[in-house]
């Protein structure tokens, strides 16, 4: 089948929940025949009688990412707890090893959305998502940038707590604090060590990511340099 094609087909499904066979080949303009082959490589959907219904939404998304649908249009079809799955996707395929919801409430109350760690630098990316559906005003964005920056130097005063949930986090000598939003933000960095980025810029983020944070003008927070009280 062609890659078009299984893109449309990924990006209804993501839509709909659920289509006939009919109502498929007459939306994406596809034969019947060519959909039924399509089927069984298909993660994450399943054949019900007449009917195609996606049963894991966030596998189906997952592969739709790798078959080049971009980031930002899966993105709206997923709820705020896959964005943050999505995130982590993307991380992990650069090479992180990567933790959702990261939490503690000893010595403080403490969520993390998504951690990933670079195990041969030590570098960890500290993500905060925000599944808005509208861009965000920069007064809203400026808001949630202090309080992600904030919430990153706890993780970082306070990781030996979360060793037992993610043993990479001991080995984190920098964090970088991101805020990845679903649509193309208002500002791009804050306090100096904040980057704003949407979700379809994570990917290339990451992929030149010294030269990104070089342009940014922006610079991690040194573990080494944060002592619990």
């Amino acid at each position: 089948m062609a890659v078009s094609i299984a893109r449309r087909l990924i990006e209804y499904l993501l839509a709909k929940g659920e289509a006939s066979i009919d109502e498929l080949s007459k939306s994406i303009k596809a034969a019947r025949e060519v959909i039924f082959k399509a089927v069984g490589g298909l993660p994450g959907v399943v054949l019900d009688g007449p009917f195609l219904r996606v049963s894991n939404k966030l596998l189906l998304a997952s592969h739709g990412a790798r078959t080049g649908l971009p980031i930002a249009r899966i993105s709206r079809y997923i709820s705020w707890r896959d964005f943050e799955k999505l995130s982590a996707l993307v991380l992990s395929e650069h090479g992180y090893v990567t933790a959702t919801n990261l939490s503690t409430t000893r010595p403080r109350r403490l969520e993390v959305d998504v951690v990933g760690v670079d195990p041969g630098s030590g570098r960890s990316l500290v993500i905060d998502c925000k599944h808005w559906s509208h861009s965000a005003s920069p007064s809203r964005l400026f808001e949630a940038a202090e309080r992600h920056l904030e919430r990153v130097i706890q993780l970082l005063k306070y990781r030996d707590m979360l060793k037992s949930v993610m043993p990479s986090i001991i080995g984190v000598r920098s964090a970088y604090p991101v805020i990845v939003t679903l649509t193309t933000p208002s500002i791009r960095t804050y306090g100096g060590c904040v980057v704003v980025l949407s979700i379809g810029e994570f990917n290339n983020f990451l992929a030149d990511f010294h030269e990104a944070v070089e342009f940014l003008g922006v610079r991690p927070i040194d573990a080494g340099s944060l002592t619990t009280p």
